[in-house]
């Protein structure tokens, strides 16, 4: 027992003679070094003078790269490259700067993480937040046919508030889920088109007011991109629909004001009259619908 600490003080002794001042490099590169090289230098043998040797190598190695390592830890700015590598797509250090999609920016394991910026081959561009190599937070998307998306983004998709504009001036405003119109927006178009509204999975849903170049305006329920539900139309010609709607077309319960005064109140099927009666302008029964059929008073 004596022998063995009498070892282990040598040991010590040598190791803290030998091992560099903090802050500066050790000459040991790993802990396996450290044990070998000790034990062969000193001519030390047995199983526990090396783990005791090894211990120390790590609590001497541990301090001296300690700095170091906390240095290491987290985001870092660099380049990568989404390329194929071993048969398999990811992003790698190194890439074909012509052919890749590059990655500017704050890396962290491996992937962008953090601001970055990223370039296509096909002059496409996104500037803005990344996570775990997607899309994440805010960002800007510029295409090269001149569409161009600034907003919020989640896992690679629009997600949350942001705003689309097209090459051909149309633009919608709003909110997103999975990369589609999803809650509350406007969509505009340049030839004077305007929708405000609800929206689902990319298409109008629930309350909405459409505006065309023509004058026409609809007010009311919409459902999977149709009128749907109550809702009021006003032509720019004068005539107005109040009522039901079913698939875009009149269907139940409505009133039909003509911009001759003339008005229909009854039952709607498919967009045609169907049971109810016609009126004049004072408001005297000139014809009805049964079923369809037109009877003349």
């Amino acid at each position: 027992m004596g022998n063995q600490v009498k070892h282990l003080l040598i040991v010590l002794s040598l190791l803290l003679l030998s091992s560099p001042v903090i802050g500066q490099s050790s000459k040991y590169e790993s802990v396996s070094q450290c044990v070998l090289q000790t034990m062969e230098d000193r001519k030390l043998t047995g199983n526990k003078m090396f783990e005791m040797v090894k211990e120390e190598c790590e609590r001497i190695l541990g301090n001296v790269h300690k700095p170091e390592l906390e240095q290491n830890k987290g985001k870092k700015n660099g380049v990568l490259y989404y390329s194929k590598v071993d048969g398999n797509w990811g992003w790698n250090r190194s890439g074909n700067e012509k052919k890749d999609i590059k990655y500017v920016g704050e890396i962290e394991n491996g992937n962008p993480n953090g601001q970055g910026t990223v370039t296509y081959a096909n002059g496409n561009k996104y500037v803005g937040k990344w996570k775990d190599g997607k899309y994440n937070g805010q960002g800007t998307l510029t295409l090269s046919n001149g569409n161009k998306y600034v907003g919020k983004w989640k896992d690679g998709k629009y997600n949350g508030q942001g705003t689309e504009t097209f090459a051909n001036g149309n633009k919608y405003v709003g909110k997103w889920k999975d990369g589609k119109y999803n809650g509350q927006g406007t969509e505009t178009s340049a030839n004077g088109y305007k929708y405000v509204g609800k929206w689902k999975d990319g298409k109008r849903n629930g309350q909405g007011t459409v505006t065309y170049a023509s004058g026409n305006k609809y007010v009311g329920k919409w459902k999977d991109g149709k009128r749907n539900g109550q809702g009021t139309v006003t032509y720019a010609n004068g005539n107005k629909y109040v009522g039901k709607w079913k698939d875009g077309k009149y269907n139940g319960q409505g009133t039909l004001t003509l911009s001759n005064g003339l008005t229909f109140v009854g039952i709607f099927k498919y967009g045609e009259e169907w049971n109810g009666n016609g009126f004049n302008t004072k408001n005297k029964i000139i014809y009805r619908f049964v079923n369809g059929e037109r009877k003349n008073q």
